[in-house]
């Protein structure tokens, strides 16, 4: 079974013939969900998109709408002459959110989500339905009765213009600075045995009722007036924005019994407080999520503090979760041992991995410089290794204190504490690489003897005094050191030529009793034998080295491609070695992948099965769409199955779904995971893509006390406009696509619409 996480809706596969047996992905469209407000807020429910908000009240919803380069935008949307209605949560989904933003007052644990809302008796005999959907908001309109719904009256406020376009088949509302447009209306009524059939219907009537209200109208050609009958457009929120904001993946890991967790960073929180002055509401927070092992979403965490705050490496420890990054903020909720005060400073956080309750923060650097955690690593004791760069002098812990020479790198062990506070964690040594130019410390590994490993990228050939290879002295090396567990060091090496090298990732394989360095090589020549690597390129690089010596064992380098390919994690999967990075090139060796289709953004994420001394992979493939995409972590499990993990712009990564892509997709990078077999031999996908009727996702799990008590739905069920029912939450296979941030965080399960609607009467 394979799955794909993804945070962007609305894709669509590439042709069958494209994609040869082997590793397959499945999966299924995705919906945002709704969760009611913090209490104390106005309005009952609230649907974030990246730049976007949707707050349902009483009388209709209020859409903010923002992008990078442009001021807030609010406007309202309703049913004219609509009663006033409490809306009441329906489509209840199995994930759940902690949301720890702003003062610990305000944290809530356990947030229920759902996918869709109901507004009973909207109108005399009719029920406004609201889903999140793919590409925007979708609402729906029932009546049991035609004779009631053969026109209503809608309303926009806060706008310029409404328009009907396309001959009443679309509308589209002027906001000065972009539009927002309905598209996909549908208009059906039931038969008696059930079944719908297609009746005609369109948008008429746009026309200013005073100020910025304007109002319009749904007019449906209902053929029997005493038979239901359902509206159902689409608003498509996304066509407004010019710049989408960009989230980032950061890591991952996996736990006991398959779980998976991943952390990164969201854009825009999830916190419900004012926008900022450049009109983006909240800053850059913390996600962090568990999934299933089989890829659904089990819970998540958003956590930061007034500034923007990054995710970048996880860990676990001895029944706690560790999350590592970067901190602008001052406060967090909770105590921490300092705040940044105007700096960038590098933070641990201790998790629950159960409950994903945050216990601690603790800050890494001073205040008198910045400092960027790249990576984490528990040791065999329990300790903590923290790698990164940092321009502050007298760094904590650093013996002797120096002064900072640019950018140096670091790395720092940490106890864990308890409690929150200034006693969260205690600093046992730091030791900075104090070189004459930049020095950036990349990825840490921690071996069963309490022995720490480094890799990087130097630009300067005074790092380490005594190294068992020497820098080139050309561009920038690949570095790598192994500290006894004082801090000490004890081997170091540089791998690097005239051209820029970088060493990204560290793994340890016990059956040769290696280190393995993953990088980017950008030489003519490569440690243990010449290569006709041009300069003008770069490629990506694993090496073996003896872990007590650093000896050279063997090496391979992905050569013979014309564009520069980048090596950003490695990992073992039942003793096989995986690569995975980021490709430019076009004729980058892809054998047996799942993606053989190399998109039209110039740039590719890439995975590889490599063996020591060939140059060849094993089994290969790219991993991305039509824009750009990056792998940035990989792990493996004991059933040979491989999970990728990384960044994409692009809005047909997944494969194998019926649904249709953006009709214009405006940018911005989005968090992706995906679970392939590298094994299968067979092509693996059923007819049906794999995935089972209703979107193989089960949404019927585990609600808790929202912020506000959500209002319940009748007892008796109640069918939806929008093709589901009042109560209802579906059932059927494993989850096969989650979402991962884009929507400000609100990481759900997807269905699939089940609206079956016939051709239209004769």
């Amino acid at each position: 079974m394979s799955w794909v996480a993804l945070s962007q809706p609305g894709f669509s596969g590439s042709p069958a013939s494209s994609r040869p047996a082997g590793s397959v992905l499945s999966s299924s469209s995705f919906r945002w969900g709704i969760t009611p407000v913090p209490a104390g807020s106005r309005g009952h429910f609230v649907l974030r998109h990246r730049s976007a908000h949707a707050l349902f009240t009483d009388t209709g919803l209020t859409l903010s709408l923002s992008s990078g380069e442009q001021r807030l935008r609010e406007l309202g949307w309703g049913v004219a002459g609509a009663r006033a209605v409490a809306p009441q949560a329906e489509k209840p989904w199995e994930a759940k959110l902690n949301r720890f933003e702003g003062p610990r007052e305000s944290w809530v644990r356990d947030v229920p989500t759902y996918g869709g809302l109901r507004y009973p008796g909207v109108l005399p005999g009719v029920d406004l339905w609201v889903e999140e959907h793919a590409r925007g908001l979708e609402y729906g309109f029932r009546a049991e009765r035609g004779e009631l719904l053969r026109r209503v009256r809608l309303e926009y406020a806060g706008v310029e213009a409404v328009r009907v376009v396309e001959e009443g088949r679309g509308l589209e509302v002027e906001l000065g600075s972009g539009v927002l447009r309905e598209r996909g209306l549908k208009c059906a009524q039931e038969a008696a045995d059930g079944v719908q059939y297609e009746v005609g219907c369109r948008f008429a009537d746009a026309r200013r009722v005073g100020g910025d209200r304007w109002e319009y109208a749904i007019e449906v050609d209902v053929a029997d007036p005493m038979s239901p009958v359902v509206v159902d457009p689409v608003i498509l929120w996304n066509d407004y924005f010019g710049v989408e904001a960009d989230d980032s993946f950061g890591d991952m890991v996996r736990g006991d019994g398959g779980v998976l967790f991943v952390t990164g960073t969201l854009a825009h929180g999830v916190a419900s407080d004012a926008p900022r002055a450049q009109g983006v509401p909240g800053g850059m927070s913390v996600v962090v999520a568990r999934l299933h092992a089989d890829g659904g979403l089990d819970h998540w965490t958003v956590f930061g503090g007034a500034n923007d705050d990054m995710g970048n490496a996880i860990a676990l420890g001895d029944k706690k979760l560790y999350v590592a990054g970067v901190t602008g903020s001052a406060a967090f909720g909770i105590p921490a041992n300092h705040g940044a005060e105007d700096t960038e400073d590098g933070f641990v956080a201790q998790l629950d991995p159960s409950s994903l309750d945050l216990e601690w923060i603790y800050l890494v650097g001073t205040n008198a410089g910045d400092e960027l955690i790249h990576d984490l690593a528990v040791g065999p004791d329990g300790g903590l290794f923290i790698v990164g760069t940092t321009n502050s002098s007298n760094f904590p812990k650093e013996t002797p204190p120096a002064t900072a020479r640019g950018w140096d790198a670091f790395i720092t062990r940490l106890t864990p504490g308890t409690e929150a506070g200034p006693n969260a964690a205690r600093e046992d040594w730091s030791t900075v690489f104090r070189g004459r130019n930049q020095d950036i410390a990349y990825a840490v590994t921690v071996d069963e003897r309490d022995q720490v490993y480094v890799t990087g990228r130097t630009e300067s050939p005074d790092l380490f005094s005594s190294p068992s290879l020497p820098h080139s002295d050309g561009g920038a090396d690949a570095f790598i050191v192994k500290l006894k567990p004082d801090g000490k060091g004890e081997f170091s090496m540089f791998i690097g030529g005239q051209g820029n090298e970088e060493g990204r990732a560290l793994v340890f394989q016990p059956s040769s009793n290696a280190l393995l360095v993953a990088g980017t090589y950008g030489s003519m020549t490569f440690p243990g034998g010449p290569i006709s690597t041009p300069s003008a390129t770069t490629k990506a690089f694993v090496m073996g080295l003896e872990r007590d010596t650093f000896v050279l064992k063997s090496s391979s380098v992905l050569r013979n491609t014309s564009g520069d390919d980048e090596a950003r994690a490695i990992t073992l999967v039942n003793n096989a070695i995986y690569l995975g990075g980021v490709t430019r090139s076009r004729d980058f060796p892809v054998n047996g992948g799942f993606d053989t289709v190399f998109g039209d953004g110039g740039t590719e994420g890439f995975v590889a099965r490599v063996v020591l001394g060939e140059e060849v992979p094993q089994w290969s493939s790219w991993v991305g769409g039509n824009k750009e995409d990056a792998v940035l972590a990989l792990q493996g499990d004991p059933q040979g199955r491989l999970f990728i993990g990384g960044t994409t712009s692009s809005n047909d990564l997944v494969l194998n779904t019926e649904v249709a892509p953006f009709k214009s997709h405006n940018g911005g990078n989005d968090l992706f995971v995906m679970q392939v077999d590298p094994a299968l031999q067979d092509g693996g996908v059923p007819q049906d893509g794999g995935v089972p009727e209703d979107g193989g996702v089960p949404q019927d799990g585990g609600m808790q006390p929202p912020d506000k008590e959500p209002e319940q739905p009748d007892t008796e069920p109640v069918k939806s406009a929008l093709g589901w029912s009042c109560g209802s939450s579906s059932t059927g296979g494993a989850p096969v696509t989650f979402a991962l941030g884009t929507l400000a965080g609100l990481w759900l399960f997807a269905s699939r619409r089940r609206t079956h609607v016939c051709p239209k009467r004769s």
